[in-house]
């Protein structure tokens, strides 16, 4: 099964036969921007979006060649616009769009339940590794985070240098120990490597 946001839905399509499996509404008409990539875990798909329209967590039901797709839960405390979301540890992080202020939130996978809201380096996009959060605002701050259900244990904060035009909106990556930023025309590495 394929899983995918769609303009105005999330949907499950066969990946042999390319037939639409089960469509779930999720978008806002004041905003068509449904740019937050699915997390898939455990027969369950989350999705969010921004512009208040929040987030949901969907049980997948298959029988056989069929499958369709039941609400667990909904709320709107993380509506999460494009700077992604990770799953650790059973809890969601990901910075709120205009919910909350543009927090960086956390949820309860199974239940929804927000956790905390803070403010950390101000909302934007993040990646997770080592154990760690990456969190990368709109304003060029990066944070290094300690993922926590009780609070948003920012460890570390810098700023990547000026230059660049409009807001950093690229997701960080981080790979072999290496930290790389793109922003605008100009792509950022720092070592991350543990001593």
């Amino acid at each position: 099964m394929i899983v995918s946001m769609s303009q105005k839905s999330l949907i499950g399509v066969h990946a042999d036969t390319g037939d639409l499996l089960w469509r779930f509404e999720h978008y806002t008409p004041r905003y068509v921007a449904n740019c937050v990539t699915p997390i898939y875990h455990d027969g369950h798909v989350f999705v969010t979006s921004g512009y208040e329209k929040g987030s949901a967590l969907l049980k997948i039901h298959v029988d056989g060649a069929k499958a369709t797709v039941e609400p667990v839960w909904k709320t709107k405390d993380l509506d999460n616009r494009h700077g992604g979301v990770v799953l650790l540890d059973g809890h969601v992080y990901g910075a709120s769009h205009a919910t909350n202020h543009g927090r960086w939130a956390c949820l309860d996978w199974k239940t929804g339940r927000l956790t905390y809201a803070e403010r950390g380096v101000g909302t934007g996009s993040l990646t997770a590794a080592d154990g760690l959060l990456y969190t990368l605002s709109e304003h060029r701050k990066v944070g290094l985070v300690r993922p926590t259900p009780s609070g948003h244990a920012l460890v570390s904060q810098f700023q990547i240098p000026e230059g660049g035009k409009g807001p950093t909106w690229a997701h960080p990556v981080v790979c072999a120990g290496r930290l790389y930023i793109r922003h605008s025309d100009r792509l950022y590495a720092y070592d991350v490597r543990a001593d």
